[in-house]
This record gives C-alpha cells, sequence and structure tokens, in this order.
C-alpha cells in the first residue's frame, strides 16, 4: 500500500500495490473500493466505534 496526500500533505488515501484498492479513513469510518477481474467496483463500509461496530457492502455495476 502507498499513501496518497494532498498538497497541504494531509493524507487522503492508501492504494494498494497493484492499483486495484483504494482505502479510504476517515472519522473512525473506512471505506475500500476495490476494482474486481469483470471490471465492477465492490465497495465496503466499515465503522468502529467505542461501543458499535457496523459494516455495509455493496457493488457497483456499470
Amino acid at each position: 500500500m502507498r499513501e496518497i496526500r494532498n498538497p497541504e500533505n494531509k493524507r487522503v488515501c492508501d492504494i494498494s500495490d497493484d492499483d486495484r484498492m483504494i482505502v479510504i479513513v476517515r472519522h473512525g469510518f473506512t471505506t475500500r473500493i476495490i476494482i474486481k477481474d469483470d471490471g465492477k467496483l465492490e465497495i465496503e463500509h466499515s465503522c468502529v466505534n467505542r461501543n458499535v461496530k457496523q459494516t455495509g457492502h455493496q457493488e457497483i455495476v456499470s
């Protein structure tokens, strides 16, 4: 994974070495965007809070 930073040197996201997954972490929420072999995007959302763990999943068909 490599870090991507904006012009203010703030971390925006991480991109996998094979460029097929982007991971965004903000305010305790994690979003993973994965490019599948068939070209579809798979988006996973998760929230880790002190007392609550929530996950969600969706697939985008183009």
